[in-house]
């Protein structure tokens, strides 16, 4: 007699679910963080000026990359540890935009070029290691991170994405139709379509809103890029794409494999970099400790163990100095994506492990 696969729910953190549920699920994950997860290092590159107009545009294409396969890697790290680095727990990892401003100071202090990169990179080798010694001695130092610290440091950081939000929804502050009527009418459609399908769908679709809001929103796109004109003419004469067409020109001149390139920028070690980015990563801390705590409660309805915690920041500092072996940024818990967890409720380790594979 044939024996049946036994499969969990969705809703539990351990256990499988089927596999077209876990790939639908992690793939919502990936959409939620994919611009986030690159929009740092895309910021600092260019304050570096390292960007994809420089010289170094290689150095450029290799660093978004490894951004992507670090964050998967260090995603499963977290989701189900290495002795003991990795909390075990539902959450997304990715480059941390908290560093921003931090980066873009040491960028001026240095002078910027790759030396002032290099600079980034060996700070945050220190500072990594520096928070997964804090991570390892967590427990002690709790007290003196209660809810109402960990919970400012995260609200904080959610009010801050909220521009991010905004300025997406006009179309990306770089475009020259931002804020057009096309625009605002293509993003309203698809928050309407997202809070409509959770709030009146049940089960897997209920749980997929903001998938189905992102696929209907290219559908739009393609529709309106089939009925309307696709270029305009800006006040100074010059014609320009509308930002909501789709083209897919890279995606189809992109390799379809490429090895991670090992410090494609090489760590430089200079005291200017490595304090302020220490005192950076006290704070990324207290945010890990935030989402861990609040994925858990808005997931689980539980508090998060001190194993958890203890296991989740070390997973943050020591993920955080592997990245910049690679060349990039620090990797923190993606609050986005606490936020998804805690909207769905879809705590499965598998499932956001299936978002990882996609990273990878």
């Amino acid at each position: 007699m044939e024996k049946t696969k036994e499969y969990t729910s969705p809703y539990e953190m351990d256990g499988r679910i089927p596999w077209p549920k876990a790939i639908v699920y992690g793939l919502q994950h990936v959409l939620a963080m994919f611009v986030g997860n690159l929009t740092p290092l895309i910021v600092i590159c260019g304050a570096c000026g390292i960007g994809a107009a420089s010289d170094f545009a290689s150095v450029y294409v290799e660093l978004l990359q490894n951004a992507m396969i670090i964050a998967g890697v260090v995603t499963l790290v977290q989701l189900f540890a290495i002795g003991p680095v990795g909390g075990r727990v539902p959450i997304i990892m990715g480059t941390s935009s908290g560093f921003i401003g931090v980066f873009k100071s040491v960028a001026g202090v240095m002078g910027g070029g790759v030396i002032a990169y290099g600079a980034i990179m060996g700070a945050s080798i220190i500072g990594g290691l520096f928070e997964g010694v804090l991570g390892f001695f967590l427990k002690p130092l709790r007290r003196f991170f209660p809810a109402v610290v960990t919970g400012t440091v995260v609200l904080s950081i959610g009010l801050s994405l909220i521009s991010v939000g905004v300025s997406s929804f006009g179309g990306g502050s770089s475009a020259a139709d931002y804020g057009s009527l096309e625009n605002l009418f293509i993003g309203l459609v698809v928050l309407i379509i997202i809070l409509g399908v959770k709030h009146f769908a049940k089960g897997m679709a209920s749980s997929s809103s903001i998938l189905i809001g992102i696929i209907a929103g290219y559908v739009l796109c393609f529709i309106m890029g089939m009925i309307l004109p696709t270029t305009a003419v800006n006040a100074d004469g010059v014609e320009y794409t509308k930002a909501w067409v789709l083209n897919f020109d890279k995606v189809r001149e992109a390799s379809w494999f490429a090895l991670p390139k090992v410090m494609p920028v090489k760590p430089i070690f200079d005291m200017r970099a490595i304090v302020p980015v220490l005192i950076m990563f006290i704070v990324t801390a207290v945010e890990t400790i935030g989402d861990i705590s609040g994925v858990m409660e808005g997931g689980l309805g539980r508090e998060a163990t001190d194993k958890e915690l203890s296991g989740g920041v070390m997973c943050d500092g020591l993920g955080s100095s592997l990245a910049a072996l690679f060349g990039v940024l620090p990797n923190t818990s993606f609050s986005q994506n606490v936020g998804l967890v805690t909207m769905t409720k879809v705590v499965n380790r598998m499932a956001l492990a299936c978002g990882a594979g996609v990273l990878i």
